[in-house]
């Protein structure tokens, strides 16, 4: 009953924000998405949910709900500018040479790092990756690659004076490189791109969405049974439902992250002020519940580090730069189109992990769009009402 108790709460704002700010605001995303993993969790029955858990959830997500409300109550002036359809194409010719030249760098790189004989192929590289990472330094190759074949991936969908065969062929190229660290976070973090590309230039919004939900899941599946093989149903209940339970240990004071695990970035400045500063274990940050996982929601670090006032002010100003970042892209603001492509990874993520975090990440490919921006870009001599999503039509569910 407390999970059919939060779905119901947030249903309940789900139409309210659907009715005054549109499907694809981030406040209307992040309530639906909540909405059915609540629905999940009661419908299934895998995990016992506390009170106090749905409680804290619920909190959680009606301050990020409050902070996009207000971020897209601000009013802006509409772009005068939109991207030259020939600079563009330019642009994703230059970031095709950039991924042809790092190409057999790449090849030599795993060939002389990666050790096969342990595991197969997919299960390799990802260790060296994720080994890498642990070390502090993820291998530039792979870097390069995946982030610039994302950023190839979306170009592509972008309107240029470039034939339809040529653009599949780009993007095809760009979901290839994004597959090279052999982890789900890049391909899914392009779909966020992609379909914010897609939600303010097209008027076929609905057919994309369903399809790149399904390739979502494609990207899940093929994870588990390729590189992971493990069963597929304990697959996507690891996935979708273990991490509420995995907070709720987090609530209970069962679990908790090494400090600072959000923020840590700012280790100086907390030893500078006497802070102990915890040393991460070598378990990865896995408990079981009982499913062994070590996925925690995006609340469970910033609760586990802070506390419940720092998390709710914290996701609140997250809301509220989802809410200016969507409303600009609403204003056709070209850069603010792609990056609401991070708010939506985000916000899909944040049944798994709080990427809303991720400060390099968005800083990095904020800098690279905004020099294509900055390149591309060219002043409107006439504006077209049909390219514009004004606020009447993104108020529907298409």
């Amino acid at each position: 009953m407390n999970l059919l108790m939060g779905a119901m709460l947030l249903g309940l704002m789900l139409l309210f924000s659907l009715e005054s700010r549109g499907f694809y605001s981030p406040s209307s995303l992040m309530l639906g998405l909540w909405f059915f993993e609540f629905t999940a969790q009661y419908w299934f029955g895998f995990y016992e949910i506390e009170l106090k858990t749905v409680l804290l959830l619920v909190l959680f997500i009606t301050f990020y709900v409050i902070g996009a409300f207000i971020g897209s109550s601000i009013k802006f002036k509409k772009s005068n500018y939109e991207w030259s359809e020939n600079k563009i194409y330019n642009a994703i010719k230059l970031t095709f040479m950039l991924l042809v030249i790092v190409a057999p760098f790449l090849y030599l790189d795993i060939r002389n790092n990666v050790d096969f004989a342990v595991n197969n192929i997919a299960q390799s590289v990802r260790k060296y990756y994720v080994d890498s990472f642990g070390a502090g330094h993820v291998p530039l190759t792979i870097k390069i690659m995946a982030n610039f074949s994302i950023i190839l991936g979306v170009l592509s969908c972008i309107r240029s004076n470039i034939k339809l065969f040529k653009k599949i062929f780009f993007f095809v190229c760009g979901v290839l490189g994004a597959t090279i660290s052999c982890g789900k976070g890049y391909l899914v973090l392009m779909l966020g791109y992609v379909l914010s590309a897609i939600i303010f230039q097209s008027k076929r919004r609905k057919l994309y969405l369903m399809v790149i939900i399904l390739s979502a899941f494609s990207i899940l599946t093929l994870s588990a049974v390729v590189r992971d093989k493990i069963n597929i149903n304990k697959y996507y209940r690891i996935y979708l439902l273990s991490s509420v339970p995995a907070f709720q240990m987090i609530v209970n004071g069962d679990f908790h992250f090494p400090f600072p695990t959000l923020f840590g970035f700012m280790k100086p400045v907390f030893e500078l002020f006497g802070m102990n500063i915890e040393v991460p274990g070598g378990g990865g940050n896995f408990v079981e519940v009982p499913d062994s996982t070590n996925v925690f929601t995006a609340f469970g670090p910033a609760l586990s580090d802070y506390g419940i006032l720092f998390t709710v002010v914290y996701f609140m100003i997250n809301g509220f730069i989802s809410g200016i970042v969507y409303k600009l892209a609403k204003s056709s603001y070209m850069i603010f189109k792609i990056m609401y492509g991070f708010v939506l990874f985000a916000i899909a993520t944040s049944i798994f992990s709080d990427a809303f975090a991720a400060w390099s990440t968005i800083f990095n490919y904020l800098l690279v769009f905004s020099i294509i921006n900055y390149y591309a870009r060219t002043k409107i001599k006439k504006r077209i009402n049909a390219t514009i999503c004004d606020d009447s039509p993104c108020r529907s569910d298409d």
